[in-house]
């Protein structure tokens, strides 16, 4: 009887085979290169490659008009994203961690549609995108996780209008007092906001007042140079939980 080597699974064979997918969940997997037949997976809406090798992605990833989750997550090896990454205009959820020191190094975001954006363990990364205007419009959820070289936040105060939770956690560069206009200019509408692990950090930053009436939960931990607690700080009129973990100053 005659038996065959045990089959390898082929990313490539399995796009092609299968021309309706709706999800393709690949993490985990040791591969370096996703093939550029991916493109036509026109029905596409979920696409998690994240803890692969991946070192770069085909520029065909970008026909995928109707995707909404993108998970590259633990792709240590990811050098860049390709410009055109913005026609994925469905995108709602996008986990990435990348090599580059920008997500996109020119030409103007459109995430737009983008609901929760996790950007963890980027040792390189200084922005997010060379212009914010009119991006990130409607995004809900930010996560910024050992990101050791990213200095300051984006301006939210001015563009995402929308963020509901923010979570800022061992970014030992960070400094809080960047990422917004002037004081009297508070967009922000915050329901939890964590920071965690971040030397740099002695006073809360001023935006927060922008969330006097929203902000719900308040999570400080691993903040060993915060001096004291704002003056201001009773005025978070709907603040429900206040956890403060090892801040020994």
């Amino acid at each position: 009887m005659y038996r065959t080597k045990p089959h390898v699974f082929s990313v490539e064979l399995c796009i092609k085979k299968f021309k309706s997918l709706r999800v393709l969940d690949i993490h985990n997997s040791d591969f370096k290169n996703l093939p550029s037949s991916i493109g036509t997976q026109k029905h596409l809406r979920y696409l998690d490659l994240s803890n692969t090798s991946l070192m770069k992605l085909p520029n065909s990833i970008c026909k995928l008009h109707n995707l909404q989750t993108l998970m590259l997550g633990g792709c240590v090896n990811l050098e860049r994203l390709s410009k055109d990454i913005r026609n994925l205009i469905n995108l709602r959820l996008l986990t990435i961690t990348i090599q580059d020191t920008c997500l996109l190094e020119s030409g103007v975001c459109c995430f737009n549609s983008l609901w929760s954006l996790v950007v963890a363990y980027c040792p390189r990364l200084e922005c997010l995108f060379p212009q914010m205007d009119r991006c990130l419009t409607n995004l809900r959820i930010l996560v910024f996780a050992g990101c050791e070289s990213l200095i300051s936040l984006p301006p939210i105060n001015k563009h995402l209008t929308s963020l509901e939770s923010l979570y800022i956690n061992y970014c030992k560069e960070m400094d809080l007092t960047g990422g917004g206009e002037d004081a009297q200019d508070f967009n922000l509408r915050l329901k939890i906001l964590e920071i965690e692990g971040l030397p740099k950090v002695e006073v809360l930053p001023e935006w927060l007042l922008g969330s006097t009436n929203t902000l719900k939960e308040l999570y400080i931990k691993w903040c060993g140079n915060l001096k004291a607690l704002p003056e201001w700080l009773p005025t978070l009129k709907s603040l429900q939980t206040l956890v403060i973990i090892d801040c020994d100053e």
